[in-house]
Formats: C-alpha cells, sequence, structure tokens
C-alpha cells in the first residue's frame, strides 16, 4: 500500500477473506485514475496456474487517501501484519515521508532496504528488521532474504517471531 503520505507499506493478512475484503477498502480510497498501459503497463490479475483472468481498469499505482496511522489501525484492526517497506530509503521510506519511526509500537517491524542497515542508525526502535531483494532485475531475485525463527510455518508464529525480534537477514 502507498499511504497519503507516499509511505509504501506491507499489509500482510492470514485470510484469504480478510485479503479481499481490506483490498476493496483500499481500492475505495485509491484516486479515480484509469490506468493507461502504454505507460504504466498492464495490470493483470490471474488464477492458480498464472492465466491471465482479467485487468484491473483503475490504476494501481497512486497514493491512497489513507494516512500511515489510519492504515495501521485498519489493518491491526483485521488481525494484520503492518511492515513500513525500505524505511531507510530517500523515497517512499517512512523516516523519509514522515521524518521519523514512530516510537509507540503500531507496527510489527520494519522493512530494509539496504541489509547492512541495523538499529542504530535507525535510532531506537522497538521493532525488528527484515529485508528483501527488492529486486528490478531476475539477477537480484533472493540477493537478500531472512531467516526466521518459529516452531511452524504460521501467520500467528510469524506474528510471534517479529514481536520476539527472532529474524536474521542474510545475503547469498
Amino acid at each position: 500500500m502507498t499511504t497519503r503520505e507516499e509511505c509504501h507499506v506491507l499489509c500482510l493478512f492470514e485470510e484469504l477473506g480478510t485479503v479481499m475484503e481490506f483490498g476493496k477498502y483500499a481500492e475505495a480510497h485509491l484516486p479515480d485514475v484509469r490506468n493507461q498501459p502504454e505507460i504504466f503497463g498492464d495490470q493483470v490479475y490471474v488464477n492458480e496456474q498464472d492465466e491471465i483472468l482479467g485487468h484491473v481498469e483503475k490504476y494501481l499505482g497512486n497514493a491512497t487517501t489513507i494516512s500511515f496511522y489510519d492504515l495501521c489501525r485498519e489493518v491491526k484492526a483485521r488481525g494484520g501484519l503492518v511492515i513500513p517497506a525500505h524505511v531507510d530509503r530517500l523515497v517512499f521510506g517512512l523516516i523519509s515521508q514522515l521524518g521519523f519511526i514512530p516510537p509507540e509500537p503500531i507496527v510489527d517491524a520494519l522493512e530494509v532496504y539496504h541489509a547492512s542497515c541495523s538499529a542504530v542508525n535507525l535510532g531506537q526502535h522497538p521493532y525488528a528488521l527484515v529485508s528483501s531483494s527488492d529486486a528490478h532485475l531476475p539477477q537480484d531475485i533472493g540477493c537478500v532474504y531472512n531467516e526466521i525463527e518459529m516452531p511452524t510455518l504460521s501467520f500467528s508464529h510469524l506474528k510471534e517471531a517479529l514481536q520476539h525480534k527472532k529474524v536474521s537477514i542474510r545475503m547469498r
């Protein structure tokens, strides 16, 4: 999601029904601008076999009218996880857009763009750090990944691992 302040935020949910309902909420807060595929590319939706079922007409790349704090509340009310994306980047990150990392625990983790980023150069905060390759080229996919300590692969254990900072960022 992109908030009103133009912060990129990962919103994770356990159940597909919750995702679909939240998607309707998010879409209702997007500006009514039609996608221009020749400029922005196709916006398709697919089935389980990656077969294209249709195109999304509304442009999904715009910021929503939802504030960062309202987004956090809405995701949490649905039992979801909130992870501000690439907080250490100069654009679309929490620090560049809001100027700070909220000291109160309203998010579940912080996603950093540079895997070498540490809590020290982000200041004091109560959050686990995660990272991803944010790949724009095929050879960069998976160059950064997370090892998460949890007893089983489940949403509740992921939530618990983030809360207890049982995450390690790794580079290949």
